[in-house]
């Protein structure tokens, strides 16, 4: 009987956790984010913009610990039609597989249409933000370590408190 119910709580045990990890997780901000299948996000208030290069630097301060983390935005970052005013969320718009059928006067016109919408970082300054992101590793010429970008792909605002 006490191995049956020891056997028992194991089972139930190892059942609970496997629940618990599937679903969705909303971090805290804490650390470097959290890893998921489609990527990973990370919180914080936007402190340093590059617009030419598409870098901003989030920072998350909590019990008097601050945390930084720094992050490249990918081009064409379109404001999502359905997103609240007040707390709007940026997507990237991938457009080269989509114009392949048009005219190259066309193509260029799409281009700088998608181009005009998409958001300057200078806007997230001193922002709360969620972003979620690709760890992406790049070989550079002449080095024999690759570089690691956080790619940005998606960008919500968040209330301020």
């Amino acid at each position: 009987m006490r191995n049956t119910l020891a056997c028992l709580t194991l089972v139930l045990a190892a059942c609970s956790t496997a629940w618990a990890q599937k679903g969705s997780f909303d971090p805290p901000g804490v650390g470097p984010g959290f890893v998921a299948s489609n990527g990973a996000s990370w919180k914080g208030e936007v402190t340093k913009v590059d617009a030419a290069a598409l870098q901003i630097e989030l920072t998350y301060t909590k019990d008097g610990k601050t945390t930084t983390f720094n992050c490249v935005l990918f081009e064409n970052l379109v404001r999502l039609k359905n997103s609240k005013p007040d707390e709007p969320v940026y997507e990237r718009i991938v457009v080269e597989p989509f114009i392949t059928g048009f005219k190259p006067e066309e193509r260029e016109e799409i281009r700088a249409l998608v181009a005009s919408a998409a958001l300057d970082p200078n806007q997230l300054l001193g922002r709360r933000v969620k972003v979620f992101y690709l760890r992406n590793k790049y070989k550079v010429p002449g080095q024999k370590e690759k570089v690691e970008k956080n790619e940005v792909f998606r960008v919500e605002v968040l209330k301020t408190r």
